[in-house]
């Protein structure tokens, strides 16, 4: 029998859970204002950059996507708690191996390696969700706290990528040994590195499980209460056609009511199905672009605004245009509980999703835009600022609204097909 946790304990959980899945977009923002450099530095021309830093984003990501399942199945067995902290370990590892890459062998193996350590995000989730239905919290307030700390995640991240990123030039810091001659981009790593070492200490110390494993435990019963890998159906269909036959008081047409039974259980999984997988169709969209954009974006930024092809900015410039990223999270955070009650969170999530079409093909625009009025120096003026600044300011906004209703979607239970949870994050990798 399950057991309600004491409510009290829910705000010191959510808030070890808001460090965890801040360590995420910490250590990944946190590249994107010098991997262009990096990568430049490893010796390749500008033609060649852009390919080289898709190769080391998609190791990250083809890692990701084939351990999140294998994690997930493990804190299904052995609890949440302990893969958290798994996957704070090797985020930490790996994000500061990174910061000595002088290859791009080297980058690619530590990324890869980053992925394969780390399932924290959807175990997160899960874990709030079970923290919510165990304590009687409101769930679309308890999973805020991801749309909060993924925006807290861009403040930090862009800011520390860009100001610490090689240090000998920027701040004529030399370390000891002088270290960041040799690695000059293994500050801002380290910065990464360190935060999610803390989280993993403080998640060990005062976390606590979520996963109830009085049926777990059972060595015939495995998996039964498995948020992660649960199946679970929609019964109400069922009761009505019971209620009905019991008010009626029939004994005599059994056969036929199992029958009718049968018709209506097939009839909704079958429509549970379909809307799953045209869900997830869509989901697989919807973080494809997402990752693009967000990977994309120092290559555009950091190519000859002279060309036609970027913007021209150096990593504080890259830095500063993501710093709005944040703060723009958090006040499209703000107003998502007001907007809920007034639309559902599908049509959020579908709303978002149209929002972007019209967004991302104005960014294209912008060395055009720059050429014409700030241009003659080859260099980002007023105008382009403005208006940059502007379209990431509502990419970010409309970004944290859709990523919200997105989780509680799937944080819904949604009967017919297995694992959505899990599934969901598996097209976002």
């Amino acid at each position: 029998m399950a057991t309600r946790k004491d409510p009290r304990c829910v705000p010191r959980n959510i808030a070890i859970i808001a460090c965890i899945v801040v360590a995420e977009p910490l250590a990944s923002t946190s590249l994107i204002p010098f991997v262009y450099f990096m990568v430049k530095g490893f010796g390749y021309e500008e033609a060649q950059i852009g390919s080289r830093v898709g190769i080391i984003t998609s190791a990250f990501f083809i890692a990701q996507m084939i351990a999140s399942p294998l994690w997930c199945l493990v804190s299904d067995r052995f609890g949440r708690r302990i893969i958290l902290i798994c996957g704070l370990l090797g985020t930490s590892l790996s994000i500061i191996l990174f910061g000595f890459s002088q290859s791009l062998a080297w980058a690619v193996a530590t990324r890869s390696l980053g992925g394969f350590l780390n399932g924290n995000l959807p175990i997160a989730r899960t874990y709030i969700g079970e923290l919510a239905k165990q304590t009687g919290y409101d769930l679309s307030k308890v999973f805020s706290v991801f749309g909060f700390s993924l925006a807290l995640g861009w403040v930090v991240g862009p800011v520390i990528g860009g100001t610490f990123a090689n240090p000998v030039s920027n701040l004529g810091f030399y370390g000891p040994g002088n270290i960041f001659v040799s690695f000059p981009w293994l500050l801002p790593c380290l910065f990464s590195g360190i935060f999610s070492l803390c989280a993993c200490v403080v998640t060990y110390c005062f976390l606590n499980e979520t996963l109830e494993r009085s049926l777990s435990e059972d060595p015939g019963n495995p998996g039964l209460t498995d948020p992660l890998l649960a199946q679970t159906y929609d019964d109400s269909a069922t009761e009505r056609v019971y209620n009905a036959i019991g008010r009626s008081g029939s004994q005599n047409n059994m056969a036929d009511t199992q029958d009718s039974i049968a018709g209506v259980e097939s009839g909704n999984l079958v429509k549970s199905r379909i809307s799953q997988v045209a869900f997830l169709i869509s989901t697989a969209f919807y973080f494809t672009h997402l990752i693009l954009f967000d990977e994309l974006f120092s290559l555009f930024a950091a190519s000859s605004l002279r060309h036609g092809t970027g913007l021209s900015f150096r990593p504080r410039q890259i830095a500063k245009a993501l710093s709005v990223a944040g703060p723009s999270m958090c006040t499209a955070l703000l107003i998502f509980p007001w907007l809920k009650t007034k639309i559902s969170f599908l049509s959020l999530y579908r709303l978002t999703a149209i929002i972007f079409v019209f967004i991302y093909p104005l960014f294209s625009l912008l060395p055009e835009l720059g050429n014409i009025t700030d241009g003659s120096q080859g260099e980002p003026g007023t105008s382009l600022w403005t208006c940059l600044l502007i379209l990431m300011v509502v990419r970010y906004a409309v970004l944290a609204i859709g990523l919200t209703s997105l989780q509680v979607v799937v944080g819904f239970p949604c009967g017919g097909v297995a694992n959505l949870r899990l599934l969901t994050k598996l097209l976002a990798s």
